[in-house]
This record gives C-alpha cells, sequence and structure tokens, in this order.
C-alpha cells in the first residue's frame, strides 16, 4: 500500500522529521522537551529521539481527537537502551486525578511491560494488563501496540497488546472499564 492509505484515518502520527509535528492530519503538534534527535531503527537521521530517563519527553496537549472513549489503538517503535523498570513510553495520564491509558515497562521487572487503562480517572494504576516475563527486551528496537475495544465483554477482549507483531499473553489486574477515561492529561 502507499503511504496515504496508512496514515487514513489516523487521528496522530508522528515520523519525527526533525521535529514532533503530526503528520496525521489533526494538527496534535508535540512540544519537544530535552529529548534530542537520534538515527531511527533503519539508520536515518532525525527520525527518532533520544530520552535520558529522567526528565526528557514530547508533550501533546489535551485535544478531543485525543479523547476517543470507545476503541483506541496506540503503536510505536521503541528501544531502550538498558533495561529499566517503571519507564513510561507513551500516555495519556496525570497520575492519581487525570487518568485514561500508559504503556510503560513493568514497575520491578523491566522484562515485562505494563499497560493501564483508568477506571476512574482518579485511577492510580490499579487496572492493567502485564505481558509475560521476558516479553520485553532492552538494547534493540521493538514495535509494540496496544489495541482497546471497550465493546468487549472481558479484560482480555478489551486490551490486546502486541510486541514485533506477536499477540501477548495477558495477565490482569482490576477491570479494564468499558469505555476509556475522557481526561485533560496530555499525551
Amino acid at each position: 500500500p502507499s503511504s496515504a492509505d496508512i496514515t487514513t484515518g489516523l487521528v496522530a502520527y508522528y515520523p519525527f522529521n526533525g521535529n514532533a509535528n503530526d503528520e496525521g492530519g489533526s494538527g496534535n503538534n508535540g512540544t519537544v522537551n530535552g529529548a534530542t534527535l537520534a538515527s531511527d531503527k533503519f539508520g536515518r537521521v532525525n527520525k527518532a529521539y533520544s530520552f535520558d530517563g529522567v526528565d526528557d519527553y514530547i508533550n501533546v496537549s489535551d485535544n478531543a481527537s485525543l479523547s476517543p472513549t470507545a476503541a483506541i489503538t496506540v503503536s510505536a517503535w521503541v528501544k531502550q537502551q538498558s533495561a529499566a523498570a517503571a519507564k513510561a513510553m507513551v500516555a495519556k495520564w496525570t497520575y492519581s486525578s487525570q487518568g485514561t491509558w500508559a504503556l510503560q515497562t513493568h514497575n520491578s521487572d523491566s522484562s515485562r511491560l505494563y499497560i493501564f487503562i483508568a477506571n476512574p480517572l482518579t485511577d492510580v494504576g490499579s487496572n492493567y494488563a502485564a505481558t509475560p516475563v521476558n516479553s520485553w527486551t532492552a538494547g534493540t528496537w521493538h514495535h509494540v501496540a496496544f489495541v482497546y475495544n471497550g465493546t468487549g465483554a472481558t479484560n482480555a477482549d478489551r486490551l490486546k497488546v502486541f510486541i514485533d507483531g506477536v499477540q501477548q499473553t495477558l495477565t490482569f489486574s482490576g477491570t479494564i472499564p468499558p469505555a476509556l477515561q475522557d481526561s485533560t492529561a496530555p499525551v
């Protein structure tokens, strides 16, 4: 398919062409805070950002187009230089006050991922899925995606996670809600 086919229907798309501008057509441009441009997984310059793991991030302000409630797919190429637990990759979550969803490494086991789905806005991280032990490795590029669909009957029907195209067997804690919270948190 052409690149136009790939981006059709996207709410946000960030190819990092020297900036954090949304090329998905919704104008959800990001602001880079501390991160530096680097080479992407294919060795092309200015196609990825490098983060220090402490206080670097890209901020995308809240927008109605970034707040679906029924379904969402979030996808990213990620390379964690060294194994580190409890490191966010992408999130729309302000801890304990404006939660929606978050993707990060497991709180104590850096070989796993957590996907949090807030239930309610004040969720402190009680409702999540965890990927299996050794499903995540540092030092190499991985494609990670999660698919949330609130029409599912069970946690496993509502949330699916893929690492490098392989669907993961998830362990759940709490309840994955039938609707995403409409928080004011930035992405």
